[in-house]
């Protein structure tokens, strides 16, 4: 399989530098095309239907921590719920940025920081009693999430939510229309992602995002 991949690699590498020669291609998309190419090979991409056992397993295992929870008597108020979910929260990324290379660990972090959404989203309602300040409270907190949680799955789900959260914000305000809008800024931004994905793909700085938003936008 390795040698395989190595001879597709320098096939392709052979038509990039032909498309070159014959000036169908400049040096910065050279540049950019290798670039991108490098990291597809020292990438392991899991399969999408692992993922999204992955993403159902965590959301169970969030339900079971929160029911256990209520069973023990710790969220018996809004004030502690909110205290428990910013822990899990913190305690979540600072599980997954330790066990980068751990399924384990990455599991058992997603679903700890599932948890701790649920927990500070319902703990804030309660205790502001308003669906406006929940949702604003809930767009902060996967915009946050988005870019310090290093998981595509996980900021998958971030975008669904802030999506979410943009619409229960339209429908409080008495704005229904503007969900129409919402849908159209989406697919703008999903044409935009997918139409440069080789070069947002070899940024180093946007890399890491592409895949959630562009998937994210499509399932908005």
């Amino acid at each position: 399989m390795e040698a395989e991949s190595q001879g597709g690699a320098r096939a392709v590498s052979g038509v990039l530098a032909q498309l070159v020669a014959e000036g169908l291609l400049d040096a910065h998309e050279l540049a950019t095309a290798t670039t991108w190419m490098d990291q597809q090979r020292t990438e392991s991409p899991t399969p999408w239907y692992i993922k999204a056992f992955v993403g159902i397993s965590a959301w169970l295992a969030a339900i079971f921590i929160i029911a256990f929870l209520g069973m023990v008597g710790l969220i018996d108020s809004g004030v502690s719920m909110v205290l428990l979910g910013i822990i899990f929260g913190v305690a979540a990324l600072a599980l997954k940025w330790m066990a980068m290379d751990s399924i384990f660990g990455g599991q058992l972090a997603f679903a700890v920081s599932l948890a701790g959404q649920g927990l500070l989203i319902a703990g804030a309602s309660m205790l502001t009693e308003n669906m406006t300040a929940t949702a604003l409270v809930a767009l902060g907190l996967e915009a946050l999430l988005f870019v310090a949680y290093p998981d595509t799955m996980h900021r998958l789900i971030s975008v669904v939510a802030m999506a979410a959260a943009l619409v229960v914000l339209l429908l409080e305000q008495e704005l229904p229309d503007g969900i129409h809008v919402i849908i159209a800024l989406f697919a703008v931004l999903a044409i935009y992602l997918w139409r440069n994905e080789v070069y947002l793909r070899s940024s180093r700085k946007l890399a890491a995002y592409w895949s959630a938003a562009a998937y994210g936008t499509l399932l908005v």
